[in-house]
């Protein structure tokens, strides 16, 4: 939170610095006016008009770094109650491993699926249907305890997704990743496929019925560069379709 503090009083002393030249440059303006008008009128009155605009570039110059320094203490502000709002959610929350109340819940699911398994003969269907339930419970519960996990009042764990919380990486970041990642991979050979049978095919809805799996193949191997290749196309200007090649309705 101080770095964030620390970064937004930088850009109000930026902001304010460029309003002190602004207001430098108007008084010298205000200055030299009366000279500059009178010499504009004795000539032509197309000076005086440039004298206007500039006038006005320093209006807007002003009012942009009054624009900047607000946007930098909002988000002074902003950063500050979201750093507290996070600090003040995962104070409430302790290791799974040490949490009474995760413990509680615990057994009491165990107390549960042993109570109903007392109702079945040993051997029989239902007692190994429960008796599986209460091992998975137990591993379960097992590996909550021994992972990085957070548990709050409720016994529960609780997902850490702010980034700034070494330890919790693996909890939703990670995961986010791989799940763009492997999306991006599916979708981005599908359009290659698309576009490879578009321009190779003589009926192009013959190749979107039945594939052709060598093709298919070949582009799923490849596609695992797809970031890569999709800059690529960005920079060559082939990743988007040119205006011309959009067709639009009569308007």
């Amino acid at each position: 939170m101080e770095s964030r503090l620390l970064l937004a009083s930088v850009l109000v002393l930026q902001c304010w610095a460029s309003i002190e030249r602004t207001g430098t440059f108007r008084s010298t303006l205000n200055n030299h006016g009366h000279d500059i008008t009178s010499t504009v009128n004795s000539r032509h009155t197309k000076p005086k008009f440039s004298l206007r605009k500039r006038h006005q570039r320093v209006h807007r110059s002003k009012n942009l770094a009054m624009s900047s320094i607000s946007l930098a203490t909002s988000i002074a502000l902003l950063s500050a109650s979201i750093g507290q709002k996070v600090n003040a959610d995962v104070a409430g929350l302790v290791k799974c491993s040490e949490n009474p109340a995760f413990a509680k819940r615990k057994n009491k699911e165990m107390k549960s699926l042993e109570k109903a398994l007392a109702k079945y003969e040993a051997g029989s269907p239902s007692y190994e249907e429960i008796s599986s339930r209460i091992e998975r419970t137990k591993a379960r519960f097992d590996k909550y305890g021994r992972s990085s996990l957070l548990c709050g009042p409720d016994g529960l764990p609780h997902l850490i997704v702010a980034p700034e919380f070494a330890g919790h990486a693996g909890e939703f970041l990670i995961p986010a990743i791989a799940f763009l990642y492997i999306n991006g991979w599916i979708g981005w050979v599908g359009r290659s496929y698309l576009r490879w049978n578009k321009m190779n095919s003589g009926k192009p809805q013959d190749g979107e019925i039945v594939l052709n799996v060598d093709k298919v193949r070949e582009l799923m191997l490849s596609g695992g560069a797809w970031p890569v290749q999709a800059v690529n196309e960005l920079f060559r200007g082939d990743l988007v379709a040119k205006d011309e090649d959009i067709t639009t309705s009569a308007r």
